[in-house]
């Protein structure tokens, strides 16, 4: 009975260990990527921490929405303040409170108690920032939201932040913070963990930043309970003021533990619940920190996304490293994109198992930076810049998770030796091994027939075939990727947006399409005309392929220090020695000039050939569904010439192959009788053994298992590293398209991660039968169908629409505006009843393909002022003119005398904290608020060309800014015939029924507008037009903000 081999390069035995390696691999990969891991089984799993505590703590800050201009920010304010205070008391720590702080000694303290307080050096101490503002101006490529983006924007913002310092065993004793830097310690630095407690005006910031912040509260708990006090200091920054372009952080700036923080872990949000991945990091030293993490996710590809630009997003990140000069990491859920920033922000749509996997992973990163590790952060910087942090030199890393449970993180100077190590090692071993086969006349590869000499002087040339499927993968792969580049292109045409909510439907699409045609061109040459070469030919064009990808790969490392092509060091390396393999399986072979010989022996007799047909019967049965006697020869095959010794009638299994010569009677004739019997039969039939399925004669010596071998190699590498890769990048790209970007990157990412997925199947695919590709193609005809006619939203991936009220407060026009791409804004319109038959009109919005839609809104007028609504009577009510009329002041001083150029500006607004100066005619070349601090030109410089916008901020409500201007000779500067919504979008016009107004102007005044930002949405009829869009909406449309505020309310003056 023959031995049945398990994994012999078989049709069965391919097939079956092709897709259970394949499952067993995909199957994790999107576990991993669609779940986060559970919460441990206690509570309390760390000394001081407590998930219980964690989560009622935010399910507190998120029951209503709580930008910086709201009033429940405040009320979220208070609640961290006294958690915190809580936390110190319960874990019975001395703490000690700062509301202000200024040169190097205590206000209102005397000599004594200044002393006093050194002396104690307190655990903790609280910064309770009431008292930081910073005045900046941002440069031309930050003026979103201006008329003309050549001039630039000035901004003064009032801080709010919550600060808790935890002194480390290593750092200087007392209030050294009331000292100047220089003064300070050599080893005294710290780590800081920073997370945003503001949400946007249309969220309710569960995931952005509710999970930060309640971790920076465990973390306080943790590294303040008794036993686990750091060696280096711990600031834990609470920042309000992020959503409106990272204002809290620009504020700690001028706080003067600052310069304290050489590194920091930034905690964000940009989806709703999932993993927290690691985003970016600054270096390879940093990282090493978060090693440590029980359950890591990230790969360094995202951190080269954002420094190549190809990630517009931002965070506190950017503030930390490129400003202040802090080294550190930026920690961020980052799906579903589709619930960032909207109402599904909440507790409802994330999970405690989130919350843990943000909380382990800081603790232990926070554990590293401010151990023994730290120290390490210390020493001038590389780019000799004296007004950052002098926190040492940084290295460039490598690093990814593992299957979500380790993590790898090296140099990436190790990376580029690596590379450069393959480049030349692989290709000099392979040829040094093809040499030696050479020498041992037995490299098979590109060898047509080999001439041999018989023993009665005759001369022939033996066909070896091995140039057979030389040609093949290269054709195939481009057909191939050809028709998936065509089915990404037809989508897109189509149906571009299904991939927001169906990317799993394009991945199956993609790589069953991959699949079935690369298989129906490897399988049908091989049909054609059989090769035992067909695998390493494969092998051969993998290499070739992987080693030009890596010579880029490598240039990339060395010249732009990026590091995301790691995945293609480690494929050529696999590619590498699976092809080594390959080669050695030649050495079983006989030498090419033996298998001449041998093959030139006598016809085999009929006893021999029904053996022979036995076996190959036999072998056939088990592994191929088409036995050999069934196969007819080639049409193009002459039929072999009849002599004396041919069978009357001929069995087909008797036809020989062309690898086989034929024997005629004049090559018999010149052999003796004793050659014939002492020569040993060919050598297939003397082993009992067959090339499979008309493969070349010589290959039946080739050892039938080591492709199980290859695949082990090469498929579980790629697949994981591809695998995850493609999912991670779908995940982060494919809602863009809602925000009007191209949708080329997310269809070209999952075609590409698809056909670099499959490719460990490309050597062994034409040893699978027609079955598994029958189904793929069925696959792939129900997902592109689907993918085709099916609506792109549902009500769990949701349509986000940017929504935005502007009203002139000196007439009561209004208009509201939807920003979104038109073919869907227009029918969410007509779905709104203060929309009904009235005119919409859409225009370009600014926002790459997005256009901003508006109608009048008179019939929703906002309620922003409902006590003096209250008292005004029906009549009064009724007019826009009067209902509005005190709800923004402006009072304007000009300097005396005719050429004067400058005026001070007394603004208020009534329930808002922001308010914006948009000058029309003439550009601002100096401002300064009173109270302000000097300009921090960290932020940028004064831009040439002046200022069209200064936006003023106010931590009260009450307070009355006043802001001294003075402007330039701008006479041909004329922006009045539009005017831009705030933050961003299409110019809209002013005044009744969108006419547009066109004012001549005087020379030598001074014109623009106040606008004023209200983004409290909390009170039930203060908004009724963005509660309208909510309600009304169709159930696959969200809502989120278009700018700062929900309604923009505008007051001209002219000085």
């Amino acid at each position: 009975m023959k031995w049945y081999n398990p994994f012999a390069f078989r049709p069965a035995q391919v097939t079956f260990w092709t897709t259970l390696v394949y499952v067993a691999l995909v199957i994790p990969i999107i576990y991993i990527q669609e779940t986060v891991p559970p919460t441990p089984n206690t509570s309390t799993p760390y000394p001081g921490v407590d998930l219980d505590d964690a989560w009622a703590d935010l399910t507190s800050i998120t029951k209503a929405f709580h930008p910086f201009s709201s009033k429940f920010n405040e009320d979220v304010r208070e609640y961290l303040l006294g958690r915190i205070q809580d936390i110190l008391n319960v874990n019975d720590v001395r703490w000690t409170s700062e509301m202000s702080w200024h040169g190097i000694s205590p206000l209102n303290k005397n000599e004594a108690e200044a002393n006093a307080r050194l002396e104690k050096s307190p655990l903790a101490t609280i910064f309770n920032d009431l008292v930081s503002n910073v005045t900046v101006t941002l440069t031309k490529s930050s003026s979103v939201g201006t008329a003309d983006p050549s001039c630039g924007l000035g901004t003064y913002f009032e801080g709010s932040n919550l600060i808790v310092y935890i002194r480390g065993t290593d750092d200087d004793e007392g209030e050294w913070w009331k000292k100047d830097p220089s003064e300070w310690s050599e080893n005294h630095h710290g780590v800081m963990v920073n997370a945003h407690f503001d949400s946007v005006s249309t969220g309710y910031g569960a995931t952005d930043d509710g999970i930060g912040v309640v971790t920076i509260l465990q973390m306080i708990s943790y590294f303040t309970t008794p036993g686990n006090q750091p060696k280096h200091g711990i600031i834990a920054l609470l920042n309000n003021g992020e959503e409106d372009y990272m204002w809290g952080s620009r504020t700690f700036g001028v706080n003067p533990v600052m310069p304290f923080v050489h590194t920091f872990l930034n905690l964000e949000g940009a989806g709703a619940g999932g993993r927290a991945v690691l985003f970016r990091s600054t270096d390879l030293e940093v990282t090493k920190a978060y090693s440590s993490a029980p359950n890591p996710f990230g790969t360094v590809v995202g951190s080269d996304g954002f420094a190549l630009g190809l990630i517009k997003s931002q965070t506190d990140y950017v503030i930390f490293n490129q400003v202040y000069g802090a080294r550190g990491l930026d920690v961020a859920f980052y799906e579903p994109r589709s619930m960032y920033h909207t109402m599904q922000d909440d507790t409802r749509h994330t999970s405690r198992a989130s919350l843990w996997h943000m909380l382990s992973a800081s603790i232990k990163t926070m554990e590293a930076l401010s151990g023994e590790a730290g120290d390490a952060f210390v020493g001038p910087r590389p780019d000799h810049d004296e007004s950052k942090v002098q926190n040492g030199r940084g290295s460039d890393g490598v690093w990814f998770d593992l299957v979500g449970k380790g993590f790898a993180v090296f140099g990436l100077r190790t990376l580029f030796g690596w590379s450069v190590s393959l480049l030349i090692v692989s290709p000099l071993v392979l040829l040094f091994v093809s040499w030696i086969l050479a020498k041992s006349d037995k490299y098979y590869f590109f060898s047509s027939k080999v001439s041999s000499h018989d023993s009665v002087g005759g001369s022939n040339a033996v066909a070896i075939n091995g140039w057979r499927g030389f040609f093949r993968f290269p054709l195939a792969l481009i057909f191939s990727s050809g028709l998936v580049t065509g089915s990404a292109l037809l989508l897109r045409k189509l149906n571009p947006l299904i991939v927001y909510s169906s990317s799993y439907a394009i991945w199956a699409m993609m790589v069953s399409l991959f699949y079935f045609s690369l298989w129906v061109i490897m399988r049908g040459a091989n049909a054609m005309r059989p090769s035992a070469l067909h695998r390493g030919y494969v092998f051969i064009w993998l290499f070739i392929i992987s080693w030009a990808i890596l010579v880029a790969v490598t240039v990339l490392e060395d010249r732009f220090h990026i590091a995301a092509g790691y995945p293609f060091v480690i494929l050529h390396a696999a590619t590498s020695l699976c092809l080594l393999i390959s080669l050695c399986e030649l050495f079983a072979l006989p030498a090419k000039k033996d298998f001449s010989r041998w093959s030139q022996g006598p016809a085999p007799s009929a006893a021999s050939i029904t053996s022979r047909e036995s076996l190959r019967s036999r072998d056939h049965l088990s592994d191929d569904p088409r036995p050999s006697t069934s196969k007819a020869p080639p049409p193009d095959e002459e039929p072999e010439s009849a002599d004396e010794r041919t069978p009357l009638i001929i069995s087909r299994s008797t036809t020989r192959t062309e690898n086989l010569p034929r024997t005629t009677f004049s090559t018999t004739y010149r052999r003796s009788i004793a050659s014939i019997t002492d020569e040993p039969q060919n050598q297939v039939l003397r082993n009992n053994r067959e090339p499979f399925h008309l493969e070349q004669a010589w290959s039946a010596e080739l050892p039938s298992w080591t492709w199980f071998l290859q695949l082990l190699i090469l498929g579980p590498v790629t697949v994981w590293l591809f695998g995850q890769l493609g999912l991670f990048l779908t995940a982060a790209t494919s809602a863009t398209g809602a925000d009007g970007t191209a949708l080329l990157l997310p269809y070209a990412a999952i075609g590409a991660f698809a056909i670099l997925s499959l490719l460990p199947l490309a050597p062994f695919i034409h040893r699978i039968p027609h079955q598994t590709p029958l189904v793929l193609f069925a696959v792939f005809a129900g997902t592109l169908f689907y993918s085709l006619v099916a609506f792109p939203f549902s009500s769990n991936s949701t349509y986000k629409i940017l929504f935005q009220q502007t009203l002139d407060v000196d007439t009561g026009a209004s208009n509201i505006t939807i920003d979104g791409l038109e073919e869907f804004v227009r029918p969410i319109i007509a779905e709104l009843p203060s929309a009904a038959k009235k005119e919409v009109k859409c225009m370009p919005s600014g926002r790459n393909a997005l256009r901003t839609c508006y109608y009048d809104g008179s019939a929703v007028l906002p309620n922003l002022q409902p006590e003096a609504l209250a008292a005004l009577g029906d009549e009064e009510e009724e007019d826009p003119r009067k209902r509005f009329a005190n709800l923004i002041s402006v009072n304007i001083t000009r300097s005396p005398g005719p050429a004067s150029k400058t005026a001070i500006f007394d603004v208020d607004a009534v329930n808002t904290k922001a308010c914006f100066l948009i000058f029309r005619n003439k550009r601002v070349t100096s401002f300064h608020v009173e109270g302000a601090a000097p300009w921090d030109s960290r932020f940028g410089e004064f831009h040439e060309h002046g200022l069209c916008q200064v936006r003023l901020w106010r931590r009260d409500w009450d307070k009355v800014w006043r802001v001294a201007v003075k402007w330039g000779d701008d006479e041909g500067y004329d922006v009045a015939k539009e005017t831009t919504p705030v933050g961003g979008g299409a110019a809209l016009p002013l005044g009744h029924n969108g006419e547009l107004r066109v004012r001549e102007q005087e020379r030598g005044k001074l014109e623009g507008e106040v606008a004023c930002m209200w983004a409290d949405a909390n009170v039930p009829g203060v908004i009724p037009a963005f509660e309208e869009v909510v309600r009304f909406s169709p159930v696959w449309v969200t809502v989120t903000k278009a700018a700062e505020g929900l309604v923009v309310g505008t007051k001209k003056f002219s000085v």
